[in-house]
């Protein structure tokens, strides 16, 4: 949110040249009052929320926020990664010509996948050593000790990952709820926006005009339309 504020202030500013201009005494002026209330919210969640995966609508707590959860990122780094020296091992020992895959699961948290061909002769041969799960469109996946010893560690480190995020993703609402009365005022202000906008879009579409608002007079008061038009009517009966 605070990222489309900056765009839309940024956008303002270049096209609003008029420093007396509505929209910049009315709109622009107080959004930016309100962004730079915002610095030390934008510096918070920039330094504890993964940015990279956030852009993927994947909101996570950055490890190297906490040493805690760094420790647990780096533990579960280093089971991923046996997990794929494991791979390559059984690769080897089933002495196949196509590779072997190594893919999440959510029955099973990782697996083994490979041509049921070439790999269905391997795993006979490796008396009981590895488990096949399923067979599916000549596709067959497996597993065996080694892989679930490493999911169990895998699993716990992942639990204990999530507990420690659930923590600081509580401090973290606990600070941002502080925001919102600025939160408020910035709705405010958006509206106001976004209806000014309707209203330019619908006069610009049917070539509405600006009253003139005469200065006060009581002997000559009056209203005085040109060509006026019931707007409602109109789009019902344009003729």
């Amino acid at each position: 949110m605070i990222h489309t504020l900056e765009s839309l202030c940024q956008y303002l500013d270049d096209n609003v040249m008029d420093d007396n201009h509505a929209i910049r005494t009315q709109v622009l002026d107080p959004l930016k009052s309100t962004l730079d209330e915002f610095t030390k919210l934008k510096s918070m969640l920039e330094e504890c929320i993964d940015i990279g995966k956030a852009k993927q609508n994947d909101y996570i707590i950055n490890p190297d926020f906490s040493p805690e959860l760094k420790e647990l990122n780096s533990d579960i780094q280093v089971i991923r990664e046996k997990m794929e020296a494991l791979k390559s091992h059984v690769e080897s020992d089933l002495g196949i010509t196509k590779r072997v895959d190594l893919v999440e699961s959510n029955l099973h948290t990782f697996m083994f996948e490979v041509d049921k061909k070439e790999g269905d002769a391997g795993v006979r041969k490796s008396n009981n050593q590895y488990k096949i799960i399923s067979i599916k469109n000549r596709i067959m996946s497996f597993t065996c000790g080694e892989l679930k010893e490493l999911v169990r560690e895998y699993n716990e480190l992942e639990d204990n990952y999530k507990a420690q995020q659930d923590e600081l993703v509580q401090k973290v609402l606990e600070i941002a709820s502080t925001y919102y009365p600025l939160l408020e005022r910035v709705s405010i202000v958006v509206s106001q926006l976004d209806v000014l906008s309707a209203f330019a879009q619908v006069s610009a579409n049917y070539s509405y005009v600006q009253p003139t608002i005469c200065a006060d007079d009581e002997t000559n008061q009056r209203v005085l339309l040109v060509d006026s038009r019931h707007p409602l009517i109109e789009v019902q009966d344009p003729a």
